[in-house]
């Protein structure tokens, strides 16, 4: 069955479209609305990344109706709100911004759950930024005032071919310490030294915690650089975490592909995609960002080819800003199947149909695809001989032995990880045993939760990702449910329902936390 996506529209929020009337009615559809918010407006010179990013939307969603908008950093908030005002199902963003915080509160993100509230699924290039990325702790063993790194390491050398500009951007979340940002010239004549510091003062609630550097590689050839990391050595900053993003270098010395996604892409409901080699999907691309957010979520959702053929660049169009729009698209074909899906479903559906195991920090939920790979849909306990036999769509089944007869079964994600597993209450003596894999073994979690008599149920209540347990106690008619999989008291407790009903759970309004039933 051939699916276009028509009917459903897609905005697609970039830095410049130069180029892209050149494709109408070959690469792009034959008419798309347009609008600009970047002083310089919707063709800015010779950047012609949104063209390119257009024309692969087009590609995999060949029906949908295109909305392009570029905007500068000031004028995100009215873009959005433009393409909210144009009745888009999906916008696709392939860009960010590496000033945080990376924790899903920063400006940026705000805007993208704005969008996502009014029942737009909003996918985000990931970034390219593994390579690109440094992080530590504070430390001045010497008191010197200036961190070591990496052992006595102070200064990460970098290298700038020749004319190009870049950017060096320090992080940290503690307003009330100082650090600092200095750039070093390490070819002079003389030896090394410094050639630019940021030294904002950070010493009271309300001040930024950031430092940025812009510059230009004037020498005729490539040069090579370094940054390092000041603080004040009488009251230094010890143990404050810190990241460091060059936008863009070569060969950074010391690198940390861990937390390296930019903003909005680590909010929770954006749907942040990696980049792979269309050639090679079970390979990442070293550039491609990572996770976990700085909160310790697992982030991206899932990868997307790149190194795809444009009219616009053509033979190669490399980096998550290609892979993107490919889930996008989907979306947008998803959407065109299943009108009325809400952005949570969206996200959660693709993550389901991805070809992954479980979601990690590399790869999320593996590659996007809108087929199905194969993933458990439909699982039977037996209580009398706690053997599970998990349903594949394929038809085909896998069986284990988990848990003694009697115990209660229950299926969710314990981890976070995308897949649901088995977990089991034992009602005589009120324990939870919670296991992270669908096979043979004990419980990777056990502790006691609830009373005897006491049913079971799980689900996301505060919307982080992970299932947790909860207990229905018919005597009283009251749910206890537990943010955490752990010995406790109940977080959440209310009276629902009557003696002799059977609880259950379920995300019933699409907002991405689970209630019960």
């Amino acid at each position: 069955m051939l699916i276009v996506a028509g009917g459903v529209r897609i905005g697609i929020l970039d830095s410049s479209f130069t180029g892209y009337r050149d494709l109408l009615g070959t690469e792009l559809p034959e008419t798309v609305t347009t609008r600009s918010f970047h002083f310089e407006g919707l063709e800015r010179g010779s950047n012609q990344h949104g063209a390119a990013v257009a024309e692969i939307v087009h590609d995999v969603a060949p029906g949908a109706e295109l909305v392009l908008v570029n905007a500068d950093s000031t004028h995100l908030d009215e873009a959005v709100d433009f393409l909210i005002s144009e009745d888009v199902d999906v916008i696709n963003l392939s860009g960010g911004w590496s000033v945080g915080p990376f924790d899903g509160t920063a400006e940026q993100d705000a805007a993208a759950n704005r969008a996502i509230d009014a029942g737009i699924v909003w996918v985000n290039a990931a970034g390219n930024e593994a390579d690109q990325h440094f992080a530590a702790d504070y430390v001045d063993a010497d008191a010197d005032g200036w961190s070591e790194l990496a052992g006595t390491v102070e200064i990460n050398d970098f290298f700038v071919p020749a004319g190009d500009p870049f950017q060096i951007v320090l992080n940290w979340t503690e307003p009330t310490k100082d650090l600092d940002l200095c750039l070093w010239d390490l070819e002079l004549p003389g030896g090394v030294d410094v050639v630019e510091c940021s030294e904002g003062l950070q010493s009271a609630p309300w001040h930024q915690p950031l430092e940025v550097i812009d510059w230009i590689n004037t020498d005729s050839d490539v040069h090579r650089f370094g940054f390092s990391i000041g603080g004040n050595p009488l009251d230094p900053a010890t143990g404050t975490p810190y990241d460091v993003f060059t936008n863009v270098v070569l060969d950074l010395g010391l690198q940390t592909p861990e937390s390296s996604l930019l903003v909005p892409a680590a909010s929770e409901r954006v749907i942040s995609v990696g980049a792979v080699p269309y050639f090679s999907p079970s390979s990442i691309q070293p550039y491609s960002s990572r996770g976990p957010t700085a909160d310790g979520r697992v982030k991206p959702d899932l990868v997307a080819p790149d190194q795809v053929s444009t009219a616009t660049f053509g033979t190669e169009f490399a980096g998550s800003s290609a892979s993107s729009p490919f889930v996008a698209g989907l979306a947008a074909l998803y959407l065109n199947m299943y009108p009325g899906s809400s952005p949570i479903d969206v996200r959660r559906e693709l993550g389901q149909l991805a070809d992954g195991i479980g979601k990690n920090n590399t790869f999320g939920w593996g590659y996007a695809r809108l087929s199905d790979p194969g993933g458990e849909r439909v699982a039977l306990q037996d209580p009398g001989t706690g053997m599970w036999t998990l349903r594949y769509p394929s038809g085909s089944d896998d069986s284990f032995y988990y848990g003694v007869p009697a115990d209660i079964p229950m299926m969710c994600d314990w981890n976070g990880d995308g897949v649901d597993t088995p977990g089991l209450y034992r009602s005589e003596n009120g324990y939870m045993y919670l296991r992270d894999t669908n096979d043979f073994g004990v419980a990777d979690l056990a502790f006691f939760y609830g009373n005897p008599l006491d049913l079971p149920v799980c689900g996301d209540w505060d919307g982080d990702g992970t299932d947790t347990v909860g207990i229905y106690r018919p005597a009283e008619a009251r749910f206890y449910l537990s943010n955490t999989n752990a010995l406790g008291a109940a977080d959440i407790e209310f009276w629902f329902g009557t003696y002799g009903d059977i609880p259950f759970a379920g995300d019933w309004d699409g907002d991405g936390i689970d209630t019960v039933g």
